[in-house]
C-alpha cells in the first residue's frame, strides 16, 4: 500500500499493492508490500491482522525523520489537527463526532508524524482494526495538537508548560523495544521541540457530545 503525499497508487501484475511514504519534497521513504486483496476492506483486514508489518515499520522509523504515533489525525479546512491521549480518553468518540460534522478524519488510532520537509506533516496509516473507515491514504500539515481528557469543554494553552507537553505528547510516540532508551528519549525531545515551535499545543477537556465540536470550531479562531 502507498502512503503518498499525492495519494499515488501502484499495482504490479495484480500481485501486490504497494503503499509508499513518498520521498519527494524531502519526505522520508518507506515501502510496505501487502498481498493482493480483492477489495479495500480486505486490504485493511490483511494489514490490521499482521502486527509484524507494523513492527517492521517501527524498526525503520528508528533511522528516519518520522515517527509512528498513537493518536488521531483530522483535517479541518486544510488544517491538520492531532488528538492525543491514553486509551479511553475519547479520541475515537471525538473522531466520530467530527466525522458526523463532515470533518475529514484521516486516522483515529495510528498516524505518522513526519518532519523531514521542515514542517510537521501527519499521514494516515492502514492500522486500525476497530474503525477501518478512518484509515485514509492522505496527509495534512499539522497546526494544532490537542491533549484530551474528559470534563467540561475547556481549552488550555500548554505550549510553555514543558511538564504538560511531555506528559501528553511523549507517550504517543512509538518506538521498537530494541531501541535504546537514550535514543528514544532524544528523538522524542527533538520532535517535541520541533512541534512546539510550529504548532499550538493545548490540553482539551471535553464533553462527549456535539457541544465539543462547536467548541473546537469556535476555539480554532482564538488559538
Amino acid at each position: 500500500m502507498i502512503f503518498s503525499k499525492r495519494s499515488q497508487r501502484l499495482c504490479t501484475a495484480a500481485l501486490t499493492d504497494i503503499w509508499i511514504l513518498d520521498c519527494n519534497e524531502g519526505y522520508s521513504q518507506c515501502i510496505l508490500y501487502v498481498p493482493f486483496c480483492a477489495s479495500f476492506a480486505e486490504a485493511i483486514h490483511e494489514l490490521s491482522t499482521r502486527p509484524w508489518l507494523q513492527r517492521l515499520f517501527l524498526a525503520y522509523s528508528c533511522q528516519a525523520n518520522f515517527v509512528l504515533c498513537h493518536g488521531a489525525l483530522v483535517d479541518i479546512d486544510g488544517e491538520g489537527v492531532i488528538f492525543l491521549g491514553d486509551s479511553g480518553s475519547g479520541k475515537s468518540t471525538l473522531c466520530d463526532l467530527l466525522n458526523t460534522a463532515k470533518v475529514t478524519v484521516i486516522a483515529d488510532d495510528r498516524f505518522i508524524l513526519d518532519i523531514a520537509a521542515g514542517g510537521a506533516v501527519g499521514f494516515g496509516t492502514p492500522w486500525n482494526i476497530k474503525n477501518p473507515q478512518y484509515c485514509k491514504n492522505s496527509c495534512s500539515e499539522i497546526k494544532k495538537v490537542f491533549i484530551l481528557s474528559h470534563g467540561n469543554n475547556q481549552l488550555k494553552d500548554v505550549g510553555n508548560n514543558y511538564h504538560d507537553m511531555v506528559y501528553g505528547v511523549f507517550p504517543a510516540m512509538l518506538f521498537p523495544s530494541f531501541m535504546s532508551l537514550n535514543k528514544a528519549v532524544a528523538k522524542k525531545i527533538r520532535y517535541l521541540n520541533f512541534i512546539r515551535t510550529r504548532c499550538g499545543i493545548y490540553s482539551f477537556a471535553f464533553k462527549p457530545d456535539v457541544s465539543a465540536i462547536s467548541y473546537i470550531m469556535e476555539a480554532r479562531g482564538r488559538c
